[in-house]
């Protein structure tokens, strides 16, 4: 239920720009395998843009080194080095995403 918020309510766009990373948008004429936006992967060393963002799946995927995920992975190893508690904590902060446990406690008072 939690990632499920974080995937319908939360847009590539606006993670990447509260983390400080710049975009491009992908240009028409694509393959289909190209994300919605596009970046030069921070995970590894290259010069040409290779991690692909994917709106419609909340994914990305890295086509240099294979990085894959969605969108909590990628901010919770780009951001916090892997410590889930401060990843839920900045989509609280940054996105009024409740924490998992606050979503648990609201759905047993209903």
């Amino acid at each position: 239920m939690y990632f499920e918020k974080i995937r319908n309510e939360v847009d590539w766009k606006d993670v990447l720009r509260v983390l400080g990373i710049k975009i491009k948008k992908r240009r028409e004429g694509y393959s289909f395998r190209t994300g919605d936006y596009i970046v030069l992967c921070p995970f590894h060393k290259k010069r040409r843009a290779s991690l692909h963002f994917f709106n419609n799946s909340g994914e990305y995927h890295c086509y240099g080194c294979g990085a894959h995920g969605d969108v909590f992975d990628f901010v919770c190893e780009y951001a916090f080095a892997r410590d889930k508690i401060r990843t839920y904590r900045w989509f609280r902060k940054n996105f009024s995403i409740p924490l998992p446990w606050e979503l648990k406690n609201r759905s047993k008072k209903s």
